[in-house]
């Protein structure tokens, strides 16, 4: 569930930088205030962005609306399968940058972005089964899951390729290293019959949340990149370079 949390203020930095002046700051990428100009430009299109622009087709972004994600995860006596589907975001307007970078020239492409942010709820319906040992669990319902002291570090390389007599950029890899101060998660079941284990997986959850979310971080963010990737290269593909970060 988490890709959905950091996802979307990945949109802001994308469209932050695209060009469209009449909503997003511009940065020369040979601007020696360079990275001043990227945590402004960062910071305004999160603003700009948090309603949404019907005019660019560009949906809200807090909330931010997933309409389904599939969890899976196998580990020795372990395995959880967990399908989430209308999925809401919060938080994100409330983000604070506290520091952006651009490194561009003519041979590589590289954006490195800090938030916090003081809390992220996402909430959703979900349907899962899992099994311990011999036990095995059954569940379905409403999921909650709050997460305080956010920071969120974003990092973005790419290389600049000519296309004709333009040049764009070649995302190549996306990274997400998210850090929380606190996850409190709740859920409802509405197969009565595992109530009781239900509850017990989820007070072990919320007890255990670190270890937990230490394992499931790698799974999640090798996911994060792929989606990143392939939104990003949509951007940039339709943007030449000298557009999307000019030279003064």
């Amino acid at each position: 569930m988490y890709k959905i949390i950091f996802l979307f203020s990945f949109v802001g930095v994308c469209y932050s930088s695209v060009g469209f002046e009449k909503y997003f700051k511009v940065c020369n990428r040979n601007d020696e205030h360079v990275n001043a100009c990227m945590k402004d430009a960062v910071s305004n299109g999160i603003k700009t962005l948090v309603n949404g622009i019907e005019e660019l087709d560009i949906p809200t972004i807090d909330p931010f609306f997933q309409k389904e994600y599939t969890l899976e995860y196998n580990v020795g006596p372990v395995e959880t399968k967990v399908n989430m589907k209308n999925i809401y975001a919060t938080g994100i307007k409330h983000a604070t940058v506290t520091s952006a970078s651009l490194k561009a020239n003519d041979d590589a492409w590289e954006i490195e972005i800090h938030y916090k942010t003081p809390t992220v709820i996402t909430t959703g319906e979900y349907d899962a089964e899992g099994k311990f040992s011999t036990i095995r669990l059954f569940g379905s319902g409403d999921f909650n899951c709050t997460m305080s002291d956010v920071s969120v570090t974003y990092l973005l390389k790419g290389v600049p390729e000519k296309k004709g007599d333009e040049t764009y950029i070649r995302v190549e890899s996306f990274t997400v290293t998210p850090e929380l101060g606190n996850m409190v998660n709740y859920l409802t079941n509405n197969n009565k019959e595992s109530q009781t284990m239900s509850d017990l997986a989820t007070k072990f959850i919320n007890d255990h949340w670190r270890t937990i979310y230490k394992e499931f971080l790698p799974i999640v963010q090798q996911n994060w990149n792929e989606i990143g990737v392939g939104f990003a290269s949509k951007v940039f593909n339709e943007v030449p370079y000298e557009i999307a970060f000019p030279i003064k």
